[in-house]
């Protein structure tokens, strides 16, 4: 019986340790400040468009990019309208090609930003998930995308070309979980490669992110020099 009691105590304990390591040390609401040259991810008229996209289909099956050039647009996703979900306010993510067999915009979801923090709910799901967060610290832990990870810098990174600089955060990958070792957010424009941030199981490569008619990303013209990507050597100062 003592035995017993033992080994349920050793169980109880450890389940706690591993609840307590696996939680998520993200900078607290309360804390945070957004700077004033921000870039904010989730505006009104913003487009994302992808090359070599891949995505689940209806039945599970995994579908691979037709063609891997990069200079085709395969998906592109745009912020249009407004909507209320259980009381709060999102704004619309329209997507067009895809999984979509067609060159019309459809409603893919939902999407909102607090304090840096991006939030998406896609149209077949009731409850949302955080999918970006600009507003992180270096050495902050926190589970993404079914994963262990922790930020391990924080930059800046300079187009020349586009004439425009933004925050850069790397994460480093810590659990056996971890599909790939890094990742890289940039402040609002989300990822060069892999994850889709709009739809869950879609990954594909950036090859442009505007805010209306201003052009915020190219990965064809920043590609076109290894002179046009510059990163600074500088901590950024949040």
């Amino acid at each position: 019986m003592n035995n017993l009691k033992t080994t349920f105590i050793g169980v109880f304990f450890l389940t706690i340790l591993i609840s307590a390591c696996n939680k998520d040390d993200i900078y607290p609401d309360s804390s945070r400040v957004i700077p004033e040259d921000y870039v904010p991810f989730v505006k009104e008229g913003k487009v994302w468009n992808y090359y070599n996209t891949s995505y689940y289909s209806s039945t599970g099956a995994f579908i691979e990019p037709g063609s891997h050039d990069m200079s085709h647009i395969s998906c592109s996703f745009k912020i249009q309208g407004d909507t209320i979900i259980k009381n709060v306010p999102y704004k619309k993510v329209l997507m067009q090609g895809g999984i979509f067999d067609d060159d019309q915009w459809h409603y893919d979801g939902a999407i909102r930003e607090h304090l840096m923090r991006v939030f998406f709910i896609e149209k077949s799901e009731n409850s949302e998930e955080w999918v970006l967060d600009f507003g992180v610290n270096t050495g902050d832990k926190f589970t993404w995308n079914n994963s262990r990870w922790e930020v391990s810098s924080i930059s800046s990174v300079s187009y020349p070309k586009l004439g425009k600089s933004y925050r850069m955060i790397q994460l480093i990958g810590i659990s056996e979980s971890a599909l790939y070792d890094a990742e890289t957010w940039i402040e609002g424009i989300g990822m060069e490669s892999g994850i889709i941030p709009f739809h869950k199981g879609m990954q594909g490569g950036l090859h442009s992110c505007f805010d209306n008619d201003v052009c915020l990303y190219s990965s064809q013209a920043l590609n076109s020099s290894p002179a046009e990507k510059r990163l600074s050597t500088e901590k950024d100062s949040r």
